[in-house]
């Protein structure tokens, strides 16, 4: 049970204060990266490089292209994709130029710079019978392909696959339907992947070591560069400053005014508060995984959900504030004490306080679970004491009288006594206040004055 002197953040500024530190952190992330990760590691561990000869790869394989810098170096290479009819005057159609590029790359690149697949070299696997055979898929007698068929020179050797006769025919006569069938044979693309035959060998290059060495390469320095922008700036700005600032606050907690504390709404014990920030820390460490992306996706999904806990919880407590036994509260509009005892001692004492107020708003404390109000009988009385009317008469006839105050302050002389001053008792409850005196000054009845003698009357 949360202690009644505390208001627990609401959703909204809970969520505020965290994303103000997110954005805090995650720019100086930014920083970091651009300054120690890009300008230091990357060159020290020759990044660029790297990038070059995974692009050199990628344009040397022919399923990709790109252009050049000033400085000869490549840009990004991008696939290269055609039109259904490429030259009309010539007669080249889309379909031709990627199957230029499927010869081209099983029978050149990939016994030039495959890898070797079951113990056979690169040269000995990858080549036109492959191509016919495997890619395509055409059977010894022809068949297996619904446009291609088998091509041989006079040796016996597989030349690039040939149209069948009745797709040639409508090549010939230009007809668009079949030209368009013939591109998407080879590359069909859709919203997010491609497909066909180009697709199958640009899967096939990215497990090429020809390839993947130097993207390994690239991957390791970015993984590397990132080290310090995802420990130094969330292990400053998500542990340092809350272990330091008394009561878990960080920078966003500290302009909204909230603070960390017990689940049961009293201080926090250190070991609580440093489990509370670090479950948060290791959110941000997601993005060491080797793949970024996925990492920061992981990191995107573990705060949502995290938020999502919070939400659907009666204690206003997010998933890290249960595990580690927390709960954030309106540092603005709660009072918070170490203990309970202390808590029940200061409302006792201060009956006019907020801790006393937010107490009674919440049912009031208790010893026994009653609910009755911890109010001091001491607390009482000296709040009765200041409308005292007979102390406000001793006081005035004080005034009046011919006493010195040094006098007085050296005891040489008392305050005069003043007559009692009728009061009405205010009624209290009897748990709660000493009982009355047993008896108590009754005001004498005035005296009635007497009626004047009478004058005798004049003798005549």
């Amino acid at each position: 049970m949360v202690a009644k002197t505390v208001k627990p953040a609401s959703y909204m500024k809970n969520a505020a204060s965290f994303i103000i530190d997110f954005l805090i952190t995650l720019g100086f992330m930014v920083l970091l990266f651009f300054t120690v990760g890009e300008q230091g590691i990357f060159k020290a561990q020759g990044y660029d490089a790297k990038v070059q000869e995974q692009y050199q790869a990628l344009v040397d394989s022919g399923l990709y292209d790109a252009e050049k810098n000033a400085d000869g170096t490549l840009k990004t290479p991008s696939l290269i994709t055609y039109n259904t009819i490429v030259n009309a005057t010539t007669k080249v159609y889309g379909y031709q130029k990627y199957s230029e590029e499927i010869w081209n790359y099983y029978t050149v690149y990939l016994p030039a710079h495959g890898d070797a697949v079951n113990g056979t070299e690169a040269k000995d696997y990858y080549n036109a019978a492959y191509l016919t055979k495997t890619v395509y898929g055409i059977k010894d007698d022809g068949t297996g392909n619904a446009y291609f068929t088998f091509s041989k020179d006079g040796s016996g050797n597989y030349t690039q696959p040939v149209l069948l006769a009745d797709p040639q025919a409508k090549v010939d006569a230009a007809d668009t339907t079949t030209l368009d069938d013939l591109k998407y044979f080879f590359y069909k693309q859709s919203d997010v992947t491609a497909s066909g035959y180009i697709a199958d060998a640009v899967n096939l290059l990215a497990t090429q070591s020809v390839y993947t060495t130097p993207a390994n390469a690239v991957s390791r320095i970015i993984s590397l560069s990132i080290i310090p922008s995802a420990i130094i700036p969330p292990f400053i700005f998500f542990f340092i400053i809350p272990i330091c600032v008394p009561n878990g606050k960080t920078l966003g907690k500290l302009m909204l005014g909230v603070a960390v504390l017990g689940d049961d709404g009293y201080k926090a014990k250190k070991i609580f508060i440093i489990l509370h920030y670090f479950i948060l820390l290791l959110g941000f460490e997601l993005l060491l995984i080797p793949d970024l992306a996925i990492g920061a996706m992981l990191m995107v999904l573990l705060f949502i959900i995290d938020f999502m806990v919070l939400v659907l919880s009666k204690h206003h407590q997010s998933l890290h504030d249960r595990l580690s036994k927390t709960i954030v509260v309106d540092a603005r509009k709660s009072v918070w004490f170490a203990t309970k005892e202390a808590e029940a001692e200061y409302v006792k004492d201060h009956p006019a306080s907020l801790a006393a107020r937010l107490a009674d708003e919440n049912g009031g404390l208790s010893e026994d679970g009653s609910g009755r109000k911890l109010v001091s009988p001491d607390a009482v009385a000296a709040q009765d004491s200041v409308l005292d009317l007979a102390s406000i008469e001793a006081q005035r006839n004080l005034i009046h009288s011919d006493v010195k105050f040094d006098d007085l302050e050296q005891g040489k002389v008392s305050v005069p006594a003043s007559n009692p001053v009728p009061t009405k008792p205010e009624e209290t409850n009897k748990a709660e206040t000493p009982a009355e005196p047993a008896a108590s000054a009754k005001l004498a009845a005035p005296k009635k004055k007497k009626a004047p003698a009478k004058k005798a009357a004049p003798k005549k």
